[in-house]
């Protein structure tokens, strides 16, 4: 073989390791320390009507204060408590699903709708009651079956989050 083959080799060679390499970092999985740790039994599906057992309770149960409201309402009254460890960092911030044939569709509000961002802390062991506007769409909310759930993070002393859950509450309008 002639020193241009040799060459024309190794420079394929060493190209080959240059972008296997580089597949490999741009495509690397995170280490697992780069998660953050998974809450236990993280999110509440609150069903109405039905009361948990102290064997179900969850890290953040959320219900609303009526078992149904009527078309029209303007806001509902949903009430948090944090059973968790740590302090529970949300906003006013909620999402919007109206359950249809089995399926939970998201709902978009109006355009011109602000939203709470004010950042609220709930401690260890308190229930707090938020209302909840949900005048937000172009029509008022039919008949049905509504879920509104927002990301809330349990949150350290030197402002950092250990977990992140759900404050989930279904509510029914007749």
């Amino acid at each position: 073989m002639s020193k241009n083959n040799v060459a024309i080799i190794l420079l394929l060679f060493s190209l080959g390791i240059v972008i296997i390499s580089m597949w490999f970092m741009l495509h690397k999985q995170p280490e697992k320390t780069d998660y953050l740790p998974t809450a236990t039994n993280d999110s509440m599906f609150a069903v109405i009507g039905l009361q948990s057992s102290s064997e179900a309770k969850r890290s953040i149960e959320a219900r609303t204060m009526q078992e149904s409201y009527p078309v029209g309402t303007d806001e509902v009254e949903l009430e948090i408590t944090n059973h968790g460890e740590s302090p529970l960092s949300y906003t006013g911030y909620y999402d919007f699903r109206m359950l249809e044939n089995g399926e939970w569709q998201p709902l978009s509000p109006r355009s011109d709708v602000l939203f709470d961002s004010t950042e609220h802390l709930l401690k260890p062991g308190e229930t707090v009651t938020q209302t909840v506007p949900i005048d937000l769409f172009e029509a008022p909310l039919k008949a049905g079956t509504y879920r509104i759930s927002q990301l809330a993070c349990f949150s350290t002393p030197d402002g950092g989050f250990t977990a992140c859950s759900e404050i989930t509450a279904s509510l029914t309008i007749k």
